[in-house]
């Protein structure tokens, strides 16, 4: 996959276009053939919504295990998670942080850090946290009736939102490990 620029910007490939910014509810194979949130494939239509991650992009990310920043694949490769989630209660399975950003790439990591605003904030206020993941979980995030009105205009309580990353087993490291230092 070719990185997708907004002028001399390399654009994260989960992030959503203000192009793709509809939504409608349909089967989504990242889901397993549930209905879900779903959003037209434009990547590069318009400029980057950065907070918002694309919904089938990011679900197809999650489930092919494929890095967040590249869209490339993590199999074979340290998996890095950089979501700033404290541990919660997670039904079934215990207490671990629930992240919705997908994994990453340690050079793909890396280049965020020197790059992303909101990894800079957090490095310089101590709260980034860079974790190499060694066991996760999948879970769906299901949406109430409300919440598909608002986004999609359509009535289907149930419907898959994001996936989750449930990380279960995890180490803590720091900038020099994943190699921004």
């Amino acid at each position: 996959m070719a990185p997708v620029k907004y002028g001399q910007a390399t654009i994260p490939w989960t992030v959503s276009w203000s192009g793709e910014d509809s939504f409608f509810i349909a089967p989504c194979p990242y889901a397993a053939g549930r209905p879900a949130l779903c959003q037209p494939e434009r990547p590069g239509d318009g400029r980057p919504l950065f907070a918002k991650p694309h919904s089938c992009r990011q679900r197809k990310a999650m489930f092919h295990r494929l890095c967040d920043i590249c869209g490339r694949t993590l199999h074979a490769h340290t998996l890095v998670s950089m979501s700033q989630e404290s541990p919660r209660e997670v039904p079934g399975l215990g207490f671990f942080p629930l992240a919705v950003e997908p994994m990453v790439h340690r050079h793909c990591g890396a280049e965020a850090l020197r790059h992303c605003p909101s990894l800079k904030r957090q490095q310089a206020n101590g709260t980034l946290r860079i974790r190499q993941v060694f066991q996760f979980k999948l879970i769906a995030q299901l949406l109430n009736e409300a919440a598909t009105k608002e986004f999609a205009g359509a009535s289907a309580s149930g419907a898959v939102g994001h996936l989750k990353l449930a990380i279960i087993k995890a180490t803590d490291r720091d900038i020099k490990w994943l190699g921004a230092a």
